[in-house]
């Protein structure tokens, strides 16, 4: 399995965050005339260690998460936030399926609010957080 479904499976397994967002967690964007609050990831960068000789780093991969909530209210777009942080956070030595994770770490998260641009007159909150996520992958054979 990779590391997308893994970390899937392992936040939606959070009964906190599930309370919160139901199924609304969405790779790269939100479908349209979706419900809120929902989570949008975007995987921004996956660093693979590799050499001309071959794989160094022994399947380690390092990589960036960007976890977007949306809200139509500012208090529970940090709910969500705050839901996600403690879920993923300081996560170091565990296995997620078939992945083993070697750390999970909370870089930053900014907020902003998106202003209507239709007729609802419905303005979204958002509160974005990056992770760096350093976690073994298989290392290909040929």
């Amino acid at each position: 399995m990779s590391m997308q479904t893994e970390l899937t499976t392992y936040i939606k397994a959070d009964a906190e965050i599930t309370a919160l967002i139901g199924t609304r967690y969405y790779p790269l964007l939100m479908p349209q005339l979706s419900a809120y609050p929902a989570i949008v990831y975007t995987v921004i960068s996956e660093q693979h260690r590799n050499h001309l000789a071959g794989n160094i780093g022994g399947g380690l991969t390092k990589s960036i998460y960007q976890f977007d909530t949306y809200s139509t209210t500012y208090l529970e777009t940090l709910a969500i936030a705050e839901a996600l942080r403690n879920r993923l956070d300081g996560v170091n030595h565990v296995s997620m399926g078939a992945v083993f994770v070697e750390s999970i770490l909370l870089e930053s998260s900014p907020q902003d609010m998106i202003e209507a641009t239709d007729e609802s007159q419905v303005n979204l909150y958002r509160t974005m957080l990056t992770f760096r996520i350093a976690y073994q992958e298989s290392v290909p054979t040929g």
